[in-house]
């Protein structure tokens, strides 16, 4: 299935997007998916390690099970 991520503040910067499309498995959750972005940025690892999540604008427990089309916000925390 397919979603995008949006990045924003300081994990644009280490992403390199401010949004991006990928492909994930079905039945993929929000921490699966937070695995994959790790796994594909390792320069972001600690930055995932504190961020919250949306999804589709909305706060969402790392357990939440993605649906094709859904929008994944990283929302670092700012100082």
């Amino acid at each position: 299935m397919k979603i995008k991520v949006e990045a924003f503040a300081s994990a644009k910067d280490l992403f390199g997007f401010k949004e991006k499309y990928f492909d994930i498995p079905d039945g993929a959750s929000l921490q699966d998916t937070i695995t994959f972005l790790s796994a594909k940025f390792p320069d972001a690892n600690d930055l995932l390690d504190i961020s919250s999540y949306a999804v589709n604008s909305e706060y969402s427990s790392l357990d939440s099970i993605l649906k094709d089309g859904d929008t994944i916000s990283i929302l670092p925390p700012v100082s």
